[in-house]
């Protein structure tokens, strides 16, 4: 599960995944504050505030779009252009690999950014879980919470289900919206884990296995949660908040970024971005899953 898809083993046993982290290191050059992405060639973009900034996973590193200003989360469409939450305008705004920006749909005010299989984006922020045509820009909205605000955002390995993380002010609750085929929504969204944290998700990030890595700010913890809804403490950065991961994504296998890895960005600490190796692959790994829970 570890640098380049050749060395990918074709089989991971769920019943092997570690009950905690393996490791938590700073990676040289990377920098972001919240949100990544890695792109086909061994490229990990993100902020440094003010930047876009890309890096190799050995450090070598560039300014990509300067002057970009405040973003969320930002995710690679399939023909290579990111989508990124722009807090600019509060648009999704599309970012070629030469630069270019244009804006995809204005005023979401989005925070968690994933793009799913069928090649559309999928928001949350502002009290609303959405899908973003990339396209035409036409947004759909596919859930709302009362109580809690829908922050963050990922799928089960076998796209059935999005997991929704919040901020909510009745400690740390995830949601979830069951699927059909065509990513439609089928049912109402559900409650799903109860407490995770005290409430305010920065990112969900699920394995091959169906686990949720969600860190908290709150309690600065790396929380993992199990297909049925048990929430464990993974990884503790409570004792030196300056270590929280705002974010997280998997590694892709290329270039260095593990596939059993998170990378993480660290506002509080220099915008720059840590490993934290899970033991597991994320749930784009191509291999065959065996005992999952």
């Amino acid at each position: 599960t570890g640098d380049d898809d050749d060395s990918t083993p074709p089989i991971f046993d769920c019943a092997t995944a570690p009950s905690t982290a393996l490791s938590d290191t700073i990676l040289p050059g990377a920098r972001g504050d919240h949100g990544l992405a890695i792109d086909a060639f061994g490229t990990i973009v993100g902020s440094d505030g003010a930047s876009l900034i890309r890096s190799t996973y050995a450090g070598a590193w560039s300014v990509f779009v300067p002057g970009f200003g405040s973003l969320q989360q930002l995710d690679y469409l399939p023909n290579g252009d990111l989508a990124v939450a722009d807090d600019t305008n509060g648009a999704i705004t599309r970012v070629t690999p030469a630069g270019g920006q244009s804006v995809i749909a204005p005023d979401l005010y989005a925070y968690g950014v994933r793009v799913g299989p069928d090649g559309m984006i999928y928001t949350a922020g502002s009290g609303v879980v959405s899908r973003v045509n990339p396209a035409t820009g036409a947004v759909t909205p596919l859930a709302t919470l009362e109580d809690d605000e829908p922050h963050s955002l990922d799928f089960s390995p076998s796209f059935d289900r999005l997991y929704v993380g919040t901020i909510s002010w009745d400690l740390g609750r995830v949601w979830m919206l069951n699927l059909d085929a065509n990513l439609n929504p089928v049912g109402p969204i559900q409650s799903f884990a109860y407490p995770v944290g005290e409430g305010w998700h920065d990112a969900v990030a699920v394995d091959a296995c169906g686990y949720l890595y969600i860190p908290d700010y709150w309690t600065s913890q790396l929380f993992r949660v199990s297909p049925s809804g048990v929430a464990q403490v993974f990884l503790d950065w409570s004792n030196d908040p300056s270590g929280y991961g705002h974010g997280a994504i998997f590694g892709n296998g290329i270039g260095g970024f593990r596939q059993d890895a998170l990378y993480l960005p660290m506002p509080y600490n220099g915008n720059t971005v840590k490993e934290v190796v899970v033991g597991v692959p994320g749930r784009q790994w191509m291999g065959t899953v065996i005992n999952a829970p």
